[in-house]
């Protein structure tokens, strides 16, 4: 499914459970808008709740904040 394709399932479906390519695919996308100051709050509790129900992506995402981190 393409990034866009993803982002407006996750609008016209707040409930909408995330595959975790789903996740990663908007992950990604959250760390390329943050860095422009962009307000992304539906698609965060979206990415929240997938992340609170699976420990691979919420393993990567931990990952990903250490490297940040550490940088």
């Amino acid at each position: 499914m393409t990034l866009w394709r993803i982002l407006l399932k996750t609008q016209a479906q707040h409930d909408a459970p995330l595959t975790c390519e789903d996740c990663i695919a908007i992950l990604d996308y959250l760390a390329d808008q943050a860095a422009r100051g962009a307000d992304l709050e539906s698609l965060r509790q979206a990415v929240q709740k997938h992340l609170a129900r699976c420990p691979d992506c919420h393993e990567q995402y931990h990952e990903w904040l250490r490297k940040l981190e550490s940088t």
